[in-house]
């Protein structure tokens, strides 16, 4: 191993002790080298246990990390937690108001509670929660065009993007892949985009994340815990080992699942 690539071992370790994750594609820049070498290097790491290679890069040891489920396994998993969660939201929603609903299996719940709200005006990218809202006639919806990513029934990519810019919503209720004290992330490039806008388009950004998430990170960074306006989870989060205090600084909201 020659002084050069030692030292960029010893850089990249730095930058996941940083900020827990690292990307291909912004090695490659910064080392002015090639993906393959980057490749080589987080083999390197990954065989000394200093990180974990994941699709695009990679991320900390440290750091929980999971696959995403199939789409039709998630509904199921945590059914009970995540109506919890979405009776909670609900509960915040005024009827008249205007929304965004991304994609997910939680914010469907929360759909399925909103049901009964009446001339809401929502915006999304998802043909379920389009699907389950419009049994209400008093709802204006609006669905946003965009690439299909067909297992979930949604829509993503600048299209998405171009069309959600022409409103702005009171509250957006978003889902996410995990959350950390440093970022709440997502599993899926286009959504995390498409999710960022979606804040930006909204007055207050709600996550619907259940306990399950916490303590995990995936790829794609959405935005910090305290850009939330509110974290809506279950009360299994206070049994979730995650060796400090940092819940007590996200802006949450835990409901009851009786």
């Amino acid at each position: 191993m020659t002084y050069i690539q030692t030292e960029r071992l010893h850089d990249i370790e730095k930058l996941l002790k940083e900020n827990h994750i690292v990307k291909i594609s912004q090695l490659v820049k910064k080392y002015d080298v090639s993906s393959e070498t980057i490749r080589r290097d987080l083999t390197e790491l990954e065989r000394r246990g200093v990180l974990r290679k994941v699709h695009g890069g990679a991320i900390s040891a440290m750091d929980r990390v999971v696959e995403e489920p199939p789409f039709q396994s998630r509904k199921i998993i945590n059914l009970g937690r995540k109506k919890a969660i979405a009776r909670e939201i609900a509960s915040l929603i005024k009827n008249g108001e205007s929304l965004i609903l991304d994609v997910g299996t939680t914010v469907q719940e929360v759909a399925r509670c909103l049901v009964e709200k009446s001339d809401l005006f929502v915006v999304t990218n998802s043909a379920a929660v389009a699907s389950i809202l419009s049994v209400n006639k008093s709802h204006h919806l609006v669905m946003l065009g965009g690439e299909l990513r067909a297992d979930e029934f949604s829509t993503y990519g600048s299209l998405a993007i171009e069309q959600l810019q022409r409103f702005t919503v009171e509250k957006a209720i978003l889902g996410a892949g995990g959350i950390t004290a440093l970022a709440i992330t997502d599993f899926h490039f286009g959504q995390a985009v498409l999710r960022r806008e979606m804040i930006n388009r909204s007055k207050a950004a709600i996550f619907a994340v259940d306990s399950g998430k916490f303590g995990i990170r995936t790829l794609h960074h959405i935005c910090k815990p305290t850009d939330a306006r509110l974290i809506v989870t279950d009360e299994d989060v206070r049994m979730v080992d995650l060796g400090s205090s940092w819940l007590e600084s996200l802006p949450l909201s835990i409901a009851r699942m009786s």
